[in-house]
């Protein structure tokens, strides 16, 4: 008896050597940095990067198939930290956010029927094309809202609402929606027009208070070229805006609304003001006085911020400040 027990302990103890020695020579050597970028991505496994989830991209960025700026939850915090993990440097990405381009509300658009089905866009989309008459308005059912990781979206009153601070732009709501009517913009992008439809405008008309009707009243009215209105619906190249807000006030629909609100007006330090009218030649809207006799001002009921003036000044007298 006493001789099989020193066998089998024998057995054992060889084993439990062999399966150490193995455990080692097989032992796949993980890279120390991959749990340093796991500690700076921000856990929420939303998928917006392209890949499963946080280890996923984790280690696609150690391989560098995915970008060090890839992870859209965690901006540029996230960005910096990864980047300072792999000892490498990264510019500065223009933040974007998700916009629903639709203003459609149960109140302000016509139903073709009423929908009683289960609360997804899809599947409303699958009876009938929705239940709202505009065939690109926002059936404010909610399924962007479910895909969203951080609480960015709300439904009021048949349609979708997405809060700017809580956005990250992850896009995942843009993917989802049906009708195609939520776009990604720049975050300082503050003027947008709050529509999809191409319809006629007097097919608009008919199922819809606020949706665009291809009149082209803001492509007439903007002095930078910023609005022009194709296939019955007006775009506004951001590039080119400066959120004066003239097509906001022309618009007969109200479809064209400024995100940001905080309206700003042009002040010339008269100090420093060397009297060349550069300013008062660039300002479409008539809103500098004076002569080069003196120092110029600016009108403040007919200034519109766009800031054409500061760019022309050569010795920085004239400043954009913000007016509450």
């Amino acid at each position: 008896m006493i001789p099989e027990l020193f066998s089998l302990a024998g057995i054992g103890l060889l084993s439990s050597l062999g399966l150490g020695i193995a455990s080692k020579r097989l032992a796949v050597e993980v890279d120390p940095r991959l749990e340093k970028i796991l500690e700076a991505l921000p856990g929420a496994n939303c998928g917006a990067c392209g890949y499963a989830g946080c280890n996923a991209f984790a280690k696609a960025v150690l391989e560098e198939t995915a970008p060090l700026n890839g992870c859209v939850a965690g901006g540029e915090e996230t960005t910096n930290k990864v980047a300072a993990v792999l000892g490498k440097s990264v510019e500065k990405g223009e933040r974007a956010i998700a916009v629903v381009a639709c203003s459609g509300t149960r109140t302000q658009a016509r139903l073709r029927f009423l929908y009683q089905g289960i609360d997804d866009c899809r599947a409303a989309v699958n009876v009938g094309g929705g239940d709202k008459a505009c065939p690109y308005g926002c059936l404010g059912l909610g399924s962007c809202q479910k895909v969203c990781p951080f609480g960015a979206i709300t439904i009021e009153d048949n349609l979708a609402s997405i809060d700017p601070e809580k956005c990250v732009g992850c896009g995942l709501c843009v993917d989802e929606c049906p009708r195609d009517v939520i776009h990604l913009v720049p975050a300082d992008a503050a003027v947008q027009v709050l529509c999809s439809s191409h319809e006629t405008g007097r097919n608009v008309r008919s199922f819809c208070h606020v949706g665009c009707i291809g009149c082209g009243a803001c492509e007439r009215v903007c002095p930078f070229n910023a609005v022009t209105v194709s296939d019955n619906l007006a775009e506004i190249n951001l590039e080119k805006c400066v959120a004066c807000g003239l097509c906001i006030e022309v618009c007969p629909q109200n479809t064209i609304q400024d995100f940001i609100g905080v309206p700003q007006k042009a002040f010339i330090d008269s100090a420093a003001c060397v009297s060349c009218g550069r300013c008062k030649t660039v300002c479409p809207f008539n809103a500098i006085t004076g002569d080069k006799q003196s120092p110029y001002t600016v009108l403040a009921d007919k200034c519109r911020g766009c800031g054409l003036c500061v760019r022309q000044c050569k010795v920085d007298a004239v400043t954009l400040r913000e007016v509450f």
